[in-house]
């Protein structure tokens, strides 16, 4: 399909004139196209560049891979090391970290499994009671915190002979069954992560893309890898510290709805802007919440709906009458301190990737980035509910309204947000400053002071209309086809990048029908596995197959808990 870049020029720069660089379309395999451009946009002594990938595909072919729901906990130490520069990347971001460039200690890292149960995991569970009114949940929780505890009372070592807890073999034998020290940043690197660890960081079962596509492909598509034709990074995940502070989120959690072959991967713990594709390969954009999930309380063997008013959200009025659920979003405007579900008569459920972790009576419960509380009345019997779990396990299964949406049982489903277009609708320069529609965003500063913990992503200016950063989008074109998108930037010459509404307006001339914004910034990175067809990347150290030019330090990839990809 032909693009009239005049039109594209002028969203960047109504008063620029371009001259074409590169504009070349190929298929990459049956009905999969694939377009890259590249312009310079001039104005008088001025110009910068304007490169955007697009491959459009069939709905049909597309799917979601979500690497942090891996079985494979392999001592990989290429990835281990990705794990580790991702953490203290985001750790140098803080300005007292940076004015020290960079100073490092010993961190231990385990590697988790973060994923909704399916109706076949049913499994007795250990329960250990801290006190009188709160439970552990589960032998993970329970070995996670009992290791936390040892490393903030300086008990926990690492040498050439692996993890040490002083007084504790089972969870030394543990530590070094699942968890891997830093050997790869800074003095660590010098010293072999030897040392008191001073940091333990549970880390979604994640990989690095770039590591191979055709490795990383080989690995999750074994009976035919090249299967898949692209794919590109999407959407958003717990990244910065102080988005995992609480004991049950971790580094790379996604904290958006993923449905993949259509499993319940992630739950749409926030209203977010969101792809969904059903068995029939209908698509469609649109807002999907917790509003959108039915629950089965297990011990009831019952099935709730917020449609029916059996459980409602964010609501402490209806607290010790109705089951309330509470997410992220629940007073995540005021100080961490006080982000907790008020006091009462009931019991808090702390409900992270389908599983119970914890139990609390008469509520005050910390709300985990990555999970929500389900809050009961008390009326409910909590020695019922602990003898439940204790026999049958911890586990909630869910299922997504699929009716509310016009649509058949979903096949492929991933939240990002926000949406950017849709019914000629184009966001507005307000979004952030005002809110828009349910989605549920909130603005870095508030009250003139940077944000501590909040809704990820809270680190970055969440401005339409300003900042101009690499993007990557979702689109459903005039012919019901599908668009990835992805618009370099942070690098001028090559490409200065788009704010949200630049974005908007340029799928606006592309005479797409609605979009949806995915992950951006160092996240927008499309890989094509013909590298043949790929030909030669933009610099030359990019990992094969790699056709944008990535904008985290060295152009490389990063870390992804889930990515689009596009089958053959």
């Amino acid at each position: 399909m032909p693009i009239d870049l005049h039109s594209v020029s002028q969203i960047f720069n109504p008063l620029a004139k371009y001259q074409t660089l590169e504009n070349n379309e190929i298929e990459i395999a049956q009905d999969i196209f694939w377009r890259r451009v590249r312009m310079r946009l001039h104005e008088k002594k001025t110009a910068v560049g304007l490169a955007f990938n697009l491959i459009s595909f069939e709905a049909q072919n597309f799917d979601v891979l979500a690497m942090h729901s891996n079985d494979e906990n392999a001592p990989d130490e290429t990835i281990q090391a990705a794990i580790a520069n991702a953490y203290w990347q985001t750790v140098w971001a803080g300005d007292a970290v940076r004015r020290s460039q960079g100073e490092v200690y010993p961190v231990a890292f385990f590697p988790c499994r973060r994923c909704v149960p399916d109706e076949d995991e049913t499994a007795a569970c250990e329960i250990k009671a801290l006190n009188d009114n709160q439970y552990l949940i589960g032998g993970e929780s329970i070995l996670t915190r009992e290791i936390l505890q040892a490393v903030a009372d300086e008990r926990v070592t690492f040498s050439q002979a692996g993890f040490s807890i002083d007084g504790n073999e089972r969870l030394s034998n543990w530590l070094n069954r699942y968890a891997f020290a830093d050997r790869f940043v800074g003095a660590n690197r010098t010293n072999q992560g030897s040392g008191l660890i001073q940091k333990f960081i549970t880390v979604a079962n994640s990989h690095l893309i770039s590591k191979t596509v055709t490795e990383m492909i080989s690995r999750n598509f074994r009976g035919n890898p090249l299967s898949v034709a692209a794919l590109c990074n999407a959407g958003y995940f717990l990244n910065f510290p102080e988005e995992y502070m609480n004991p049950f989120a971790a580094m790379n959690d996604p904290i958006g709805l993923i449905i993949q072959n259509g499993r319940i991967l992630q739950l749409p713990l926030l209203s977010r802007g969101t792809i969904l594709v059903d068995e029939q390969n209908r698509c469609k954009i649109t807002d999907v919440s917790m509003s959108d999930i039915s629950i089965k309380i297990p011990w009831q063997n019952r099935w709730l709906s917020r449609t029916e008013e059996e459980f409602f959200i964010n609501d402490p009025t209806r607290s010790g009458e109705d089951i309330v659920i509470y997410t992220p979003s629940f007073l995540a405007e005021k100080p961490p301190q006080q982000q907790h579900t008020p006091r009462g008569d009931v019991i808090d459920l702390t409900i992270v990737f389908g599983r119970c972790v914890e139990m609390t009576i008469e509520g005050r419960s910390e709300i985990p980035e990555s999970g929500f509380i389900l809050s009961i009345p008390k009326s409910e019997n909590a020695a019922r509910i602990l003898r439940h779990f204790k026999d049958a396990g911890n586990i909630f299964l869910f299922r997504l309204l699929n009716e509310k949406f016009g649509l058949k049982p979903i096949r492929t489903g991933l939240s990002a947000g926000p949406i950017l277009l849709h019914s000629e609708r184009q966001i507005a320069d307000s979004f952030f400053e005002s809110g828009y529609a349910n989605e549920e965003f909130m603005a870095m500063m508030q009250n003139g002071a940077i944000r501590q913990k909040g809704i990820a992503p809270t680190r970055f200016p969440f401005d339409t209309s300003i900042t101009r950063a690499p993007r990557s989008f979702l689109a459903i074109d005039k012919n019901d086809r599908l668009v990835c998108g992805i618009i370099d930037g942070r690098a001028v010459d090559h490409s200065a990048g788009a704010c949200l509404r630049e974005v908007a307006g340029f799928c606006h001339v592309l005479g797409y029908k609605s979009v949806l914004n995915l992950d951006g910034g160092g996240s927008s990175v499309l890989t094509l596995t013909d590298f043949s067809k790929a030909g030669a990347g933009l610099a030359d150290h990019l990992a094969r197959g790699i056709v944008n030019l990535p904008s985290d330090e060295g152009n490389s990839d990063r870390l992804m808990p889930v990515s689009i990809i596009i089958k053959k």
